[in-house]
């Protein structure tokens, strides 16, 4: 049974929090752990994708939500509530596709890190955008990244080529029929060409580009993947990557973009590492406290956690001897345990015991003591929820020696014998 969620609202409280974190074990913590590890890198997609934020916007308005629930305020919560299922529905029309592409990407990726470019061949495909720069030969080449290109490609053909500056510029020659299109570089080779590829609608106006353009840069929006298109009308070099597309003036430039594309994770430095980790410390805050919440949600009712109230009575110690209990109100108290159900199997109210502690107490007078966790006995096993009522009166007189007749004579026979003796 999973709980509903607003008697989960209830159930939240700090005697249940420790409760749970007294009783998880662990399977749960590898539990929480994968649980972590997938909303983790769930939010690190969005952040790469650029609509982190946006998310961000969307679970501070379910917080909201959730608080005006939690504190009662009926006016907020009945607008939000009726906002939510028109923005939800607003959200996945909107984000379609990223949501398309966080399944594909689910599905698809590769275990393998992508092969970095050989030098040699590193330096055929700079020496082939050069002599297409300089020939004023349009082309679209695609450095496949970690995320797969199949689900987005519309047409090619398979080529599986070795790089070379003849074969690359053959392609894209007007004469050859593989020109119109993009070719796709991975692991060292020419592996497509004449590759039809989803066009970006938000190609920016400023920049002049057609077809190919957009095409390079609808498939960065898409994937991880790097993009060079060479102009046919102006010559010019332009590079797109993660959605952004920019005009690169040298072949220099072209040269260390992908030398910085293909870098291996492996050849990062330690600062580097800790630098990633600290870039992206809140975000492994958040997933780890919905992991745990989520868990928490769905996992209490399954730890068999259940609540019980009995009704003791109390007991005094170290009263004085002068003094007497008058009046005690009320002479029993309710007290209200969480815990497993076969903690209480075997418990019953004569196993717990209300004790309090009255040696400070040397006047005739009326005291209100505030029952605590402290003076009741009970089982380690169960956890105290509740106390009702949480103060009592305790009424105390001092108590009146009557001398009678004849413990008086018999003082006087003692007192007597003594002074014989003496």
């Amino acid at each position: 049974m999973i709980l509903n969620f607003f008697e989960f609202i209830e159930y939240l409280n700090l005697e249940n929090f420790k409760i749970v974190v007294r009783n998880i074990k662990l399977l749960d913590i590898i539990d929480i752990l994968i649980v972590f590890l997938i909303i983790y890198f769930f939010l690190l997609f969005l952040k790469r994708i650029r609509y982190l934020s946006l998310i961000i916007v969307t679970a501070l308005l379910f917080v909201i939500y959730f608080l005006s629930y939690w504190l009662g305020f009926i006016l907020s919560y009945k607008i939000i509530n009726n906002f939510l299922s028109v923005f939800l529905i607003f959200l996945v029309v909107v984000f379609q596709d990223e949501i398309k592409r966080l399944f594909f990407l689910a599905t698809n990726f590769k275990l393998k890190k992508r092969r970095k470019l050989t030098e040699e061949n590193l330096k055929k495909i700079v020496q082939s955008i050069e002599i297409l720069k300089n020939t004023q030969t349009g082309a679209l080449i695609i450095f496949e990244g970690e995320e797969k290109l199949e689900n987005y490609i519309k047409d090619s053909i398979e080529l599986n080529s070795e790089i070379s500056p003849a074969i690359i510029t053959f392609i894209f020659n007007t004469s050859s029929p593989l020109h119109d299109g993009a070719i796709i570089i991975r692991n060292n080779k020419i592996r497509e060409a004449k590759v039809t590829l989803p066009l970006s609608e938000n190609y920016p106006s400023e920049l002049r580009g057609g077809t190919r353009h957009r095409a390079g840069l609808g498939i960065t929006e898409k994937t991880d993947c790097l993009s060079i298109i060479v102009s046919e009308e102006r010559g010019t070099m332009s590079v797109a990557h993660n959605g952004n597309i920019k005009i690169v003036e040298n072949i220099t430039e072209i040269e260390s973009i992908l030398d910085d594309f293909y870098k291996k994770t492996e050849n990062k430095t330690k600062a580097n590492k800790l630098a990633v980790i600290k870039s992206n410390i809140f975000i492994g805050i958040i997933s780890l406290a919905i992991s745990f919440i989520m868990w928490f949600y769905i996992s209490l009712p399954s730890l068999g956690f259940i609540q019980k109230t009995f009704t003791s009575q109390l007991e005094f110690i170290n009263l004085s001897n002068d003094l007497k209990i008058e009046e005690i109100k009320p002479k029993e108290v309710i007290l209200t345990f969480m815990g497993r159900k076969r903690d209480f199997d075997m418990l019953s109210s004569g196993n717990i015991k209300i004790k309090i502690d009255l040696k400070d107490y040397r006047e005739a007078k009326t005291y209100f003591y505030k029952i605590s966790e402290k003076d009741i006995s009970f089982s380690q096993n169960l956890e105290l929820v509740d106390i009702s009522p949480k103060k009592i009166m305790i009424k105390t007189e001092k108590i009146i020696m009557e001398t009678t007749t004849q413990q008086i004579k018999e003082n006087e026979k003692i007192n007597s014998s003594q002074k014989n003796k003496n």
